[in-house]
């Protein structure tokens, strides 16, 4: 899935940050175990989401592993996110995002590969 620059705001280190995507095609796998070992195909659906970590920092980690490459900064904070998904035969619709409550959000950037500083 593709997401248009112009969809993703973020201010990783303020804990604050939002993505919205409209109509992103994908397949509705019916259930976890059929998503992952495919026992039945799946079928087409388009889902659409908005998602908004709205801070404040309740936490801050910065975590460096040589070993695999990775390093990144992140932070703990809060979030919420509204959602609607469809397919030919059935469709749903979240409550509004402005109703939901997070249990836990992280926010962050991360470093791998050839952009692993090894810091």
């Amino acid at each position: 899935m593709q997401v248009a620059d112009n969809a993703v705001t973020a201010q990783p280190g303020a804990g604050r940050a939002s993505l919205a995507v409209e109509n992103a095609a994908m397949f509705d796998f019916f259930s976890i175990p059929n998503a992952l070992f495919r026992f039945v195909p799946g079928v087409p659906a388009h889902a659409s989401f908005d998602l908004i970590w709205t801070g404040p920092v309740t936490d801050r980690k910065s975590i460096s592993d040589k070993a695999t490459g990775f390093e990144g900064e992140f932070v703990a904070t809060r979030a919420t996110m509204g959602w609607s998904a469809q397919t030919d035969a059935f469709s749903f619709v979240s409550d509004a995002a402005s109703t939901s409550h997070s249990v836990a959000a992280v926010l962050g950037t991360e470093r791998n590969g050839r952009f692993f500083r090894g810091t």
